[in-house]
């Protein structure tokens, strides 16, 4: 709601005045950059960016523009030159990376926002199996610069993406023992949508999970309150029906155990859920079937999590760190070339209650 209040009077604001390093500018004489894209186009780089347009009052708009240049050092200088005012990236909400550009490395880029302050570690990132450029054009014929960060961020507070921004993404990229993961985005029917997570191999992209492993992700990084699982079962007809379960509450327990061999990583998630539209709800929950019902669940999501750990280090990933508990709690440390995910055993326990609303 503060964001939303915020944006709304923007364009009132950025009408009296912006004040940037003591240099007062009138929002006709800037562009504010609101969502930039970067896409491999043969050995050069495309970079694309959507700017707000408030000059109409009373309307909102977005305007495009895109340039290729041989480095991402050149991108923001190449812009500049195409646009009528000068470029101004403190509105920056988002980046997006094409498929391409991803594969071969977000380094550069990652690197550089290190370094520029004018950038708010609030933004967010995001991959598409599309070209970045591609996303853009679609967001600004809804003339909405902000289309794509507003998307992520609602699928982040009430859906299944795991919540991430460029400060959490740069603790990923540069801490031993974790890797990277950015929410995934694409094109369907010509309609903008949030649909998984892309997970890193230290700066390349080498896979995507769908929404469904996207939530036990988030589960598995953060507590949660709120998404929504389909679990292949239901409690009237066991595994011939499906259920819809809507996510009230998630905590996981991560315990490290030495053994001879390998050290026993043991994941406990505890999962608080609720059933919606169920028939004769009071009926069930006086039967032995909402406890029958948990424990098959109980175990088809433990089975879940273990595939996605699986896929994990089937691609030599780790989004959710579990080498860097291996380094921090070995003794004498682990050194982090010793903390890879094949190093170590993983157990995974799940705790379901049905909650009655």
């Amino acid at each position: 709601m503060v964001k939303s209040l915020f944006r709304s009077i923007i364009p009132l604001t950025l009408c009296l005045v912006l004040t940037a390093c003591g240099n007062e500018k009138l929002i006709n004489e800037i562009m504010l950059v609101q969502t930039l894209g970067f896409d491999s186009i043969g050995s050069n780089v495309r970079g694309s960016i959507l700017i707000g347009d408030y000059r109409k009052k009373g309307e909102v708009n977005a305007a495009l523009l895109d340039t290729v240049t041989t480095s991402e050092l050149d991108i923001i200088h190449a812009l500049n030159a195409k646009a009528k005012s000068p470029l101004e990236y403190g509105q920056l909400g988002i980046i997006v990376f094409g498929n391409e550009y991803s594969r071969q490395g977000v380094d550069a880029v990652i690197e550089n926002l290190c370094r520029d302050t004018r950038i708010s570690t609030r933004m967010q990132l995001a991959v598409t199996d599309k070209s970045a450029y591609d996303l853009l054009h679609a967001a600004k014929k809804m003339k909405d610069a902000y289309m794509l960060s507003d998307m992520i961020e609602q699928s982040m507070d009430n859906g299944n993406l795991p919540s991430t921004n460029l400060q959490q993404a740069l603790y990923s990229f540069y801490t031993n023992g974790r890797d990277l993961y950015l929410p995934h985005l694409t094109l369907e029917r010509n309609e903008l949508k949030a649909d998984g997570v892309a997970l890193f191999k230290d700066e390349k992209y080498v896979v995507q999970v769908g929404l469904e492993q996207s939530l036990l992700l988030k589960m598995l990084l953060e507590n949660t309150k709120n998404g929504s699982y389909l679990v292949p079962d239901s409690i009237k007809n066991g595994n011939g029906g499906l259920t819809l379960l809507r996510i009230l509450k998630s905590k996981t327990k991560y315990s490290l155990t030495k053994r001879p061999s390998k050290p026993l990583m043991t994941i406990e998630l505890l999962i608080n859920a609720e059933i919606r539209d169920v028939p004769n709800r009071a009926q069930y929950h006086a039967s032995d079937l909402i406890p029958q019902f948990e424990h098959r669940i109980e175990a088809y999501i433990a089975n879940e999590i273990n595939k996605l750990l699986a896929l994990c280090q089937k691609y030599e990933t780790d989004p959710l760190g579990l080498e860097d508990i291996v380094i921090r709690n070995s003794q004498p440390p682990m050194d982090s070339s010793q903390g890879d995910i094949s190093g170590f055993d993983t157990e995974v326990k799940v705790k379901l209650d049905i909650i009655s609303q």
